[in-house]
């Protein structure tokens, strides 16, 4: 479904310092398509220090949170026209109208958001936590 901005909850990234200039658009993976390659990443801000990410790199000991790296505030842009999946038909809707063709979605979105019920219709796609992946740098900023 369609959603507005102020419907997404506080997102955090977590990783090195943001550089836009570091951004890859999003794109299709070979075999694997229920998740995209590249685009930005962010998730839900848990309370002032967690967010979903961190909580799940814990909960599975997933190396990467441990490199020290920075979490900060990602802020949504007003305009931004978000899909949110949290429903198996949402996720219906995006294999019939895309066929997980994320370049395709790139062209009527700035963001695909995955929460509730999304994230385990979505799982075995990797998706293992509520995250938002941004599809252009104009739909959010990093604080």
């Amino acid at each position: 479904m369609l959603i507005n901005a102020q419907e997404i909850p506080q997102m955090a990234f977590y990783g090195d310092k943001y550089d836009a200039g570091r951004f890859e658009p999003v794109a299709t993976p070979y075999g694997r398509k229920l998740k995209p390659n590249w685009g930005f990443w962010a998730s839900p801000l848990i309370d002032n220090d967690t967010s979903e990410w961190t909580a799940w790199c814990e909960a599975e000991r997933f190396h990467v949170c441990h490199r020290s790296p920075t979490m900060q505030n990602v802020t949504v842009d007003s305009k931004a026209k978000i899909f949110k999946v949290e429903t198996v038909e949402d996720a219906i809707y995006l294999e019939q109208k895309y066929e997980w063709k994320w370049e395709d979605m790139a062209k009527d979105f700035d963001a695909v958001f995955v929460a509730g019920d999304g994230v385990w219709v979505l799982r075995k796609g990797a998706w293992d936590m509520p995250s938002i992946v941004f599809f252009n740098t104009d739909s959010f900023t990093v604080n």
